[in-house]
C-alpha cells in the first residue's frame, strides 16, 4: 500500500484506502483476502518531513481459544509515524526514511504491524464457552461427554493439602 507523497501533503481532509491482508503481507491471523480498511492523514508538516497519523478496521475470523470455533473479532487501532524527507539523525529508528527521488510512502509493515498488535491475546467465542473435553474431544458446549473428570493431576496434590489446611 503505498502513497504518493504529493497527494498526502495536498490532502486537506483523512485518505481512504481498502486493502487486504494478503496485499499487507500479514500472516498468521485471518484469511488473506479478509478487508482492511484504512483511514489516513498528515498531522505534522515540517521541511524535514511529516507525521501521518491512521487508523486500521477490519474483522478477524479466528479461532476460539476454548472450542475452536470461528469467532469475528473486530478490530480498530490507531498508528502514526514519521516520514523522514532527508537523512536526519534526530528522528528516532521507527520514522519512515525515503530515498532521495522516491515519491511514495509504503504503508504495507506500519499498518500491518498495527494488526497484528490490535489481535487480542485471549479469544473465546463467548465468555461462558465449556470448551472441549481434554480426553475425548467432545465439544463440552454442545453435549456433555461420559469422560470421568475426577481424576486429579499429580503435581496439584499438594495444593489440595493445602486447601484442606485453611478449610479447619
Amino acid at each position: 500500500m503505498k502513497f504518493p507523497i504529493g497527494e498526502l501533503l495536498d490532502a486537506n481532509a483523512a485518505l481512504h484506502n481498502r486493502s487486504n491482508l494478503g496485499q499487507l503481507g500479514v500472516r498468521g491471523v485471518g484469511k488473506p483476502d479478509t478487508p482492511v480498511d484504512l483511514e489516513i492523514s498528515v498531522t505534522d508538516r515540517r521541511a524535514s518531513g511529516f507525521r501521518i497519523a491512521g487508523t486500521v478496521n477490519t474483522a478477524l475470523t479466528l479461532p476460539c481459544d476454548r472450542c475452536l470455533k470461528a469467532k469475528i473479532v473486530r478490530l480498530s487501532t490507531n498508528f502514526n509515524c514519521w516520514v523522514a524527507l532527508e537523512d536526519a539523525p534526530e528522528y528516532d529508528d521507527d520514522a519512515i526514511r525515503l530515498a532521495p527521488g522516491d515519491n511514495k510512502v509504503a504503508l504495507n509493515g506500519l499498518v500491518g504491524e498495527a494488526i497484528l498488535l490490535a489481535v487480542p491475546s485471549k479469544i473465546v467465542c463467548r465468555e461462558n464457552c465449556a470448551g472441549l473435553c481434554p480426553h475425548c474431544g467432545q465439544d463440552l458446549n454442545i453435549e456433555q461427554c461420559g469422560c470421568q473428570r475426577d481424576e486429579l493431576d499429580p503435581r496439584w496434590a499438594d495444593l489440595l493439602k493445602i486447601k484442606a489446611k485453611f478449610k479447619k
